[in-house]
């Protein structure tokens, strides 16, 4: 040690003061210093960082060990003596490889901007593998997928589009919001004649599960600030089918909403989970004659079932069609037992093609683990679907996604 008592007193002074600095700018500066000598040397080699050095100073900066940061008395150098080139040296003088692995670590916002900072960023940033990795794993955090934002499409059809342009117009967070006017006269004209509710038909095996079953109670004025019933209308075909209800959704429009159910109450409850599809009273059989015929055109990619006459006078008349299924990962069924029933009920020789596709990915609240959107569309193989379609992610209790769904369809009907 050197000085005197004084000298030790004003040192001390010093710092307790540096300390108090540090602490209101929030870091320690005396850890910062050692980080970038650490990586400067392991980067170039302590003799790769030089000093200058005033004459008869045989001290330079790389013979300032570490061992100087950790006495208990700084010693300061002034900057005169010793200069490091630290402001040389920034990140666009990475090597690309490693600027693209920190790239990796960011969103696709993130990516969006940093790509304008620079040509050289735009063009790492645009990189095929950086966003592909973004696409598979983003896709499964969407709510909503449609027919024109389902990625399985564009892989379908070898798209020449980029990785970034697919996840520009699949991401839900990406779509450019339309405003403004927008209709033609034809529709206008039409908006001002008195128009029927739209018929809209909901079926599918989330309607007979016991975990979203309940959505039909919602409909029907379990939640009538939502959905409230106003009344009835009879079956137009044998079997009492095409029976529903007029629904007034939050006081805005009305529905005529018609439930297909595959068989009976007594029927269902007795029926086996995985032979829903043979003894589903919807279908019948269409080229199969028994249920190993059925299994092996399943097997082969087929689909082995018709719709019943009744069903197939019913979807001559419909507007729209409302599938529910139960997405819960612990489900007794998997997602694509649906699959038989969404395909015939939505062929093309009795169902319109223009007529819209709402899907209800359903669980009975937010405690389930779901499967996601982009999981069902694939077991359903909606990318092979000719039709206008879009899937929400729903919550039973809270009706999340429900009302957005209904909204969806209304707009689709009326757009046709």
């Amino acid at each position: 040690m050197f000085g005197n008592e004084e000298t030790l007193a004003h040192v001390n002074q010093l710092l307790i003061l540096q300390q108090k600095q540090e602490n209101a700018m929030g870091f320690d500066f005396d850890s910062v210093v050692k980080s970038s000598y650490k990586l400067f040397a392991s980067m170039y080699g302590e003799s790769g960082i030089e000093g200058n050095t005033t004459e008869g100073q045989s001290t330079t900066s790389h013979q300032m060990s570490e061992n100087q940061y950790n006495d208990d008395i700084v010693i300061m150098v002034e900057p005169s003596t010793t200069e490091i080139s630290f402001n040389t040296f920034g990140i666009l003088d990475l090597p690309v490889q490693v600027q693209l692995h920190i790239f990796s670590f960011l969103t696709a916002q993130d990516l969006s901007q940093a790509s304008q900072s620079c040509r050289t960023w735009n063009d790492l940033c645009s990189d095929h593998l950086l966003w592909k990795r973004l696409l598979n794993i983003d896709q499964h955090q969407w709510n909503t997928v449609s027919h024109s934002t389902n990625p399985a499409v564009y892989r379908a059809v070898d798209s020449d589009l980029s990785q970034k342009e697919i996840y520009s117009r699949c991401c839900p967070h990406a779509q450019s919001v339309i405003t403004g006017l927008r209709f033609s006269i034809p529709r206008l004209f039409r908006s001002l004649v008195l128009t029927k509710p739209p018929k809209i038909v909901m079926f599918g095996p989330g309607l007979e599960c016991e975990d979203t079953s309940s959505i039909v109670r919602k409909f029907l004025g379990e939640r009538p600030e939502i959905f409230k019933t106003c009344g009835g209308f009879p079956g137009e075909f044998p079997g009492s089918i095409g029976t529903g209800f007029y629904v007034k959704v939050e006081n805005t429009f009305q529905i005529r909403l018609i439930t297909l159910y595959s068989g009976t109450r007594k029927e269902r409850e007795n029926q086996n989970v995985n032979q829903r599809a043979s003894r589903n009273k919807l279908l019948v059989a269409a080229a199969a004659r028994d249920e190993e015929d059925i299994v092996n055109q399943e097997n082969n990619g087929e689909n082995p079932f018709d719709a019943s006459h009744s069903v197939r006078a019913l979807c001559r008349t419909v507007d729209a069609f409302i599938f529910v299924l139960n997405a819960s990962t612990s489900a007794t069924t998997s997602v694509s037992e649906g699959k038989p029933e969404l395909l015939t009920i939505m062929n093309d020789r009795w169902t319109h093609p223009s007529i819209p596709l709402l899907i209800l990915s359903c669980v009975k609240n937010d405690d389930v683990t779901r499967v996601s959107c982009i999981t069902v569309a694939d077991q359903l193989q909606l990318h092979n679907m000719n039709r206008v379609w879009k899937m929400y992610n729903c919550n039973i209790q809270t009706l999340d996604g429900v009302t957005d769904g209904i909204k969806w369809i209304k707009g689709a009907v009326d757009s046709r």
